[in-house]
């Protein structure tokens, strides 16, 4: 079964999406010349709800994580962009030159946040896989105590500073190994080093073979700590 909790943040920037609708129903009064007053408000209205048709569910689809949704953002934000330049060329309209500078900030600003948010380690959706599982990071393995005193072990595909993405080639199912609550411990190893960390789950794909956990960090001796496995298992070696 997956399950998907989505980060406060990717929401409040998927909620972007809305603005869009009234983005493309100022850009017909402006295409059309015509003060607002004698526009067609049925004509609009079709506008605003072919437009709902596209965006929300495609703001489903980057919360949940798919990374098809985000090329297939890239692709509608580079038509729409590209069209609307055509329009102002061939207009002349000094309101339409201004909204296609609005419209192209607002589409990078707007992208290039979602794919730094799509891109933390535990949403998987950068992630590259092969035969229906991501590529493991050698030699980090991952331990997770069971409620039935059983220690449960994970490949681990990619981990930062936000969190982990760990595997294994057997579906899980969560809520029956470790309870209800989201929030556990678990144990990461790497090359005779070790180190306990609090996580808090968001997001369990592929029915259950994928585990994605957010890093819980309290004090800043552990942040510390934390730092320097992480870079290490990361394969950024470094001297102090």
């Amino acid at each position: 079964m997956n399950k998907v909790f989505v980060p406060m943040r990717l929401r409040i920037l998927t909620s972007f999406l809305w603005l869009m609708v009234p983005m493309i129903c100022i850009q017909s009064i402006l295409i059309s010349g015509k003060p607002y007053w004698e526009q067609s408000y049925q004509r609009l209205g079709i506008i605003a709800v072919l437009a709902l048709c596209v965006f929300v569910p495609l703001a489903h689809w980057l919360r949940v994580g798919y990374s098809w949704a985000f090329n297939l953002a890239c692709v509608l934000s580079g038509l729409w962009i590209f069209i609307s330049a055509l329009n102002s060329l061939v207009l002349g309209y000094f309101w339409l030159h201004f909204f296609v500078l609005v419209l192209l900030l607002s589409w990078f600003l707007f992208l290039g946040s979602v794919y730094r948010e799509t891109g933390r380690s535990y949403m998987s959706a950068h992630t590259q896989w092969f035969h229906g599982l991501p590529e493991p990071i050698m030699g980090l393995t991952c331990e997770i105590m069971t409620l039935q005193g059983e220690v449960k072990r994970f490949k681990v595909a990619n981990i930062d500073m936000d969190g982990i993405l760990i595997f294994d080639k057997n579906p899980v199912e969560f809520s029956q190994l470790f309870g209800k609550k989201r929030k556990i411990s678990l144990t990461l190893y790497y090359r005779g080093r070790s180190i306990t960390q609090e996580v808090v789950l968001m997001r369990q794909i592929q029915e259950g073979k994928c585990l994605g956990f957010k890093f819980i960090t309290k004090r800043d001796d552990h942040s510390v700590r934390l730092c320097d496995f992480v870079l290490r298992a990361g394969g950024m070696e470094y001297e102090i």
